[in-house]
């Protein structure tokens, strides 16, 4: 009995420091590793010191705005880094980031239905979990779900939990120096196909100030970065959104700018061709003064 008992507590030892040193390898490389998230994009040494303007925001975002055209258009140089169903929480952990990493002028918001969130959206938060030892990002993620305390403490098991997105696929493709496609176009993604029948989108926005949107405005404003509100085109839109002027400082309503069905890829998504047509308005909007000067 003896004997066994010592294999157990050996065998129980052993993995324990086996889940340590693969959490450790694991977490090394989204920090050091060749960047496949905008987060460790963000943290690695290739990310620029200085920027003129820093896109934020969902799938809205990264799908509509391109920095290269804007540069092309305005001289100014930026990056969009928006991520699929990032809602304001993951919008204040990035633009955290963002202030942390580098000095930016300009931060544009594109904002629509997720106003209303108040907890971390279930899928777009597992990008922030290889990161959640640091401080800042975990005092921040305990506040919504004590859940979080087992992510960061429990050695190894937010990487089993969430293999397919954070787990031993995307590892070893970093390690293999498999960067994100989405650096090469400084944070935008195209989509190519075009929307094949009419559609519509019809969503309310309750009429409820967001903290969480108020201590971004308070991040902005301690930093001396000027803060921008903006929502992007949508096919056939009979939402209204103009409730948001009430609560977010200098924002424009561009849902509607927009409203031929070839330039979208769904009813919320612009596709490359209306892409290149809504960063035109965009840019000429926001920096219409540097276009005077050129």
């Amino acid at each position: 009995m003896k004997k066994l008992g010592r294999y157990i507590v050996s065998l129980l030892f052993i993995s324990i420091l086996l889940l340590y040193g693969l959490d450790y390898i694991f977490t090394k490389a989204y920090y050091d590793g060749a960047p496949r998230t905008k987060i460790s994009w963000v943290q690695s040494q290739v990310f620029p010191d200085s920027l003129d303007y820093v896109l934020l925001g969902s799938s809205r975002c990264i799908h509509h705005l391109q920095p290269e055209l804007i540069t092309k258009i305005t001289n100014k140089k930026g990056l969009n880094l928006g991520y699929s169903g990032s809602g304001p929480v993951e919008i204040k952990l990035m633009l955290n980031q963002v202030i942390q990493h580098t000095n930016t002028k300009h931060v544009f918001i594109q904002v629509d239905t997720k106003y209303n969130d108040i907890q971390p959206d279930g899928l777009a938060i597992v990008g922030w979990l290889p990161f959640i030892k640091e401080k800042e990002i975990y005092t921040e993620l305990i506040k919504y779900d004590n859940n979080y305390s087992l992510l960061k403490n429990v050695p190894f098991y937010r990487y089993q939990k969430f293999d397919p997105k954070i787990g031993v696929r995307n590892v070893s493709l970093i390690y293999l120096g498999k960067q994100g496609d989405f650096i090469s176009r400084k944070g935008y993604k195209p989509i190519n196909h075009t929307l094949k029948k009419d559609a519509f989108f019809n969503k309310s926005i309750r009429d409820k100030e967001n903290k969480i949107f108020n201590e971004i405005i308070d991040i902005c404003l301690e930093n001396n970065i000027e803060l921008h509100f903006f929502t992007s085109p949508i096919y056939n839109n009979q939402s209204d959104f103009g409730i948001l002027n009430k609560y977010l400082p200098s924002y424009i309503d561009f849902s509607n700018s927009i409203s031929e069905r070839t330039l979208f890829s769904d009813a919320i998504h612009l596709n490359h061709q209306g892409a290149s047509l809504f960063t035109e308005i965009f840019a000429k909007t926001y920096f219409k003064k540097t276009n005077a000067q050129h």
